[in-house]
């Protein structure tokens, strides 16, 4: 006998299927992209609150989402921008249409939105290696690169199973843009400089190849400090209206939000020891992050230059 909570999800998804099919403009599609932990939820949910959008929440997990396998989708896996890859093309032309909706895509999704939805916030912590092959190949709203300081990012992991046993993180296929990072990556002694790593390369790869003006850089603790302004730039760019009342929007925590009150622009203070803060950021200055220092705001003015062609000077290994 089918339980009664798997025929309620059946319900709700063939609702949501219902009401999406067709009605999803893939060109109006907003992508928002950051490293896990950086607050993509919360800013997913913040981006969604227009009365035509709804958040379709990781669809490029390869665990939770099985169209990924077939398109042959790795774990926060790079693409040059040149490839020519014609089922990942057709896998993401359906994430922006609407069509990949199970159980974990809709989580953050209402049945009360998705009467009105007209298009598709995608939040992902796993696109920012392929974020310049997606704006070469789709013509969708300007992409949203949020990135928050790697001492917040790496605390927020530390406090999750998940990234207890990060293994060391390898790049081979990043040489050609990044020379000499398997060399880094080998020099690397602890589990909090893997993870550092991990946000590095993250962050390295859309920098390091993006074009300028082709998708937003959006910082974490700018957004936090600055919400109405920081999200009026982006809907300015949409010509679409902001949510009213952003500040109070901004206050609701997100499903993914650490419950220990740690988040927010000082929490990492509290939780990392000098220490293992200095050994973060060393790891990441060798990325050429030198707007990230011991402070809880980066040097804002720097981290935008970084969208300019060649202004992150990564440091050879």
């Amino acid at each position: 006998m089918i339980s009664l909570k798997k025929s309620k999800t059946a319900t709700r998804l063939a609702l949501f299927n219902r009401l999406l099919f067709g009605r999803c403009d893939p060109e109006k599609a907003i992508l928002m992209t950051g490293a896990p932990r950086s607050g993509t939820t919360w800013l997913g949910n913040l981006l969604s609150e227009v009365p035509a959008a709804s958040t379709l929440f990781e669809p490029l997990h390869v665990q939770k989402v099985p169209q990924t396998q077939e398109a042959g989708l790795t774990w926060r896996m790079f693409v040059p921008p040149e490839l020519r890859w014609p089922d990942g093309e057709e896998f993401f032309q359906q994430v922006f249409s609407g069509r990949i909706l199970n159980e974990w895509t809709t989580r953050e999704m209402t049945i009360w939105k998705a009467f009105s939805t007209k298009f598709l916030v995608v939040k992902c912590v796993r696109a920012n290696r392929m974020l310049p092959w997606i704006c070469e190949r789709f013509p969708i709203r300007s992409p949203v690169l949020l990135i928050r300081h790697p001492c917040a990012v790496v605390a927020s992991q530390l406090r999750l199973r998940a990234w207890r046993n990060a293994p060391r993180p390898t790049a081979e296929e990043l040489e050609p843009i990044l020379p000499g990072v398997e060399r880094i990556l080998q020099n690397l002694n602890t589990h909090e400089e893997f993870l550092a790593a991990g946000w590095a390369l993250d962050n390295a790869v859309p920098l390091m190849l993006g074009r300028p003006g082709k998708w937003q850089l959006v910082s974490y603790e700018q957004l936090l400090v600055d919400t109405e302004q920081q999200l009026q730039r982006l809907f300015d760019t949409w010509d679409l209206d902001a949510p009213t009342n952003p500040t109070q929007l901004a206050k609701r925590p997100s499903s993914t939000s650490n419950p220990d009150g740690s988040n927010g622009l000082a929490g990492w203070k509290n939780q990392l020891t000098p220490s293992l803060i200095h050994r973060i950021l060393d790891v990441v200055h060798q990325f050429g992050f030198d707007c990230f220092t011991d402070d809880v705001e980066p040097d804002y003015d720097r981290l935008q230059s970084y969208t300019h062609s060649h202004n992150l000077q990564f440091v050879r290994g």
